[in-house]
């Protein structure tokens, strides 16, 4: 009985981790920052911090996946790198959130005079990256038994 409860605890916390890393998967193709300007698009996956966040975000669904498929005994190690793909996630959004700028490749005093908004699909890229750590750091701590 205890095993059973065991498995599907785990497979509710790799569930959570495929859906944390969807969320940013498709958060990652959304504008993050908005200027306005004419001549400074909306910026999103065009820039290097997009292709990071949504590498990292593949890596946790695929994680999730193979969480749900694998054997007890090795979803530890699989939680604790979705644990580290989530933290890089976590990473690129809040260096995107501290300096905009540089997130859209631009720098100096010109810079000051526009404003740089963060666009809503930023907060949902770090919330499904939090909602995919946070899983899979209570997967990798779960207490398992095997048989």
């Amino acid at each position: 009985m205890e095993n059973q409860v065991g498995v599907e605890r785990s497979f509710v916390f790799a569930l959570l981790v495929v859906v944390g890393g969807a969320a940013a998967v498709v958060a990652s193709f959304l504008p993050w920052v908005w200027v306005d300007s004419p001549e400074i698009p909306s910026a999103g996956i065009q820039n290097g911090a997009g292709w990071v966040a949504l590498v990292c975000a593949g890596l946790v669904v695929v994680h999730g996946v193979v969480a749900i498929r694998a054997h007890p005994a090795d979803q530890r190690a699989i939680f604790t790198s979705a644990f580290a793909c989530a933290a890089g996630i976590w990473l690129v959004g809040i260096l995107v959130i501290i300096d905009p700028w540089m997130f859209l490749g631009l720098e100096g005093p010109c810079c000051m005079l526009m404003d740089a908004l963060v666009q809503p699909a930023l907060y949902v890229t770090l919330a499904g990256g939090i909602i995919a750590g946070l899983a899979s750091l209570a997967g990798a701590l779960a207490r398992r038994s095997v048989m």
